[in-house]
């Protein structure tokens, strides 16, 4: 089931004046698997490995037991590792649409392209919304919108999404910043990101273009740690209706294949078009 797109009124409340602090957001809880490393689960999720020590002052980095659980902070004040320099203006940031959920709440899509020629690495934005009713007085929603994937090359577009929780109104006004987008170099590319080639895709569409299933396949040129394969659709406006990653966890060896079938769905009007970016990552070890 999927609600009425939500309108905007062409007269919304004036946006609240000052500096509003960011909510406090909900620590990640991560659980080891066979061959995890610190350092690669802080680089999975863009962490300093000593951020992700504070985080856990007990445990034994030799020593990681299979099925124990870690800490992933996400509050920004945890990670002094990562800078935030002033944006770079060939960054360009899309308009923000925001759709309603059956429970209650709203995803909200955005596309980042780089215009640069450059890669840049954690992408995100501060996405900031304001709801209002016809009696409510106007309520600020704040969230940290990530690109899905880990580093965006020259010239490429990406998704960002967030998820607000309930409630939700039908009435509403979005506005989006460059938050984090730090500096990748060739020689950190090159031993990070070993190229990855994808099959042209076959989409099959779903009643009402409501769905997509969608089969590919991507080959390795160089050894990967994990694959992740990213995908977004628009509808007739050009407007991001749905977005979805998907991991593959390795490790791959040279010229691997691997065949895909995957599906994603609208939050708000029919798809019209899709596309597709994979990325693959490849971890050091630990020093």
């Amino acid at each position: 089931y999927v609600p009425p797109t939500a309108t905007r009124t062409p007269s919304p409340p004036p946006w609240p004046t000052g500096t509003v602090p960011w909510p406090t957001p909900t620590p990640l809880i991560y659980t080891i698997r066979e061959g995890d490393t610190l350092s690669g689960i802080a680089a999975r999720f863009g962490l300093p490995v000593q951020v992700l020590q504070k985080a856990n002052p007990f445990l034994n980095p030799n020593a990681m037991p299979v099925g124990a659980t870690l800490v992933v902070p996400l509050d920004p004040t945890y990670m002094p590792g990562l800078p935030t320099p002033t944006p770079p203006a060939g960054l360009a940031l899309g308009p923000v649409d925001c759709y309603p959920t059956g429970e209650g709440g709203a995803w909200c899509f955005a596309l980042v392209q780089n215009l640069t020629r450059r890669a840049w690495l954690h992408v995100a934005g501060h996405l900031e919304v304001l709801t209002w009713g016809e009696t409510a007085t106007p309520a600020l929603r704040q969230a940290r919108m990530n690109a899905l994937a880990f580093h965006l090359p020259p010239g490429q577009a990406l998704p960002m999404v967030a998820y607000l929780a309930p409630p939700w109104s039908v009435q509403w006004q979005a506005r989006l910043t460059l938050y984090r987008a730090l500096p990748l170099n060739k020689k950190v590319r090159a031993r990070r990101f070993p190229p990855v080639d994808l099959e042209e895709p076959t989409y099959t569409w779903g009643p009402g273009r409501r769905w997509v299933r969608i089969t590919t396949a991507w080959q390795t040129q160089e050894e990967a740690s994990w694959v992740r394969l990213v995908a977004w659709g628009v509808d007739a406006r050009g407007r991001v209706v749905a977005a979805r990653a998907w991991t593959w966890e390795g490790p791959f060896p040279e010229e691997t294949v691997q065949d895909v079938e995957v599906y994603l769905y609208t939050a708000g009007p029919p798809l019209h078009r899709v596309h597709l970016f994979v990325e693959g990552v490849r971890l050091e070890a630990e020093p």
